[in-house]
């Protein structure tokens, strides 16, 4: 099975590197440019997403607002996320854990990190899954 990831950010540059990259990668991605843009993404498509990549700082909801209101919408069930931020600080990457966060990265990021902890995170929500080589 494709593991399906939802990139969001506002930075159409950033979108693109991370589909990019992703994609060549097997991962099926989605892109949006705004917190409230996947929200109402994953409305829509609830089942697809199995992980989800953010930035923090976006214009009218952020990141961590975005987090939050996955974490109250779909509990547990909400898809694991990855931030991606250049304000790696230690505020900001407590903060990032603290809004329901998995695990946070600090621009520009390294894609082979991104991969391993996408592959992680999505092979804990798919246990029966094989293991990738």
């Amino acid at each position: 099975m494709c593991k399906q990831i939802l990139v969001v950010d506002d930075d159409p540059f950033q979108r693109r590197i991370a589909e990019k990259y992703l994609t060549s990668r097997g991962f099926q991605v989605s892109t949006v440019s705004s917190a409230q843009e996947g929200l109402l993404f994953l409305e829509t498509h609830p089942e697809l997403i199995q992980a989800i990549v953010t930035d923090i700082s976006m214009p009218d909801m952020d990141g961590f607002a975005f987090s939050r209101s996955l974490q109250e919408i779909y509990g547990p069930k909400a898809p694991p996320i990855v931030f991606i931020s250049s304000h790696a600080d230690v505020q900001n990457r407590v903060q990032s854990y603290k809004s329901g966060g998995e695990y946070f990265l600090a621009k520009p990021w390294d894609p082979d990190e991104l991969m391993a902890v996408l592959l992680t995170l999505t092979r804990s929500r798919d246990p029966g899954e094989p293991e990738d080589s």
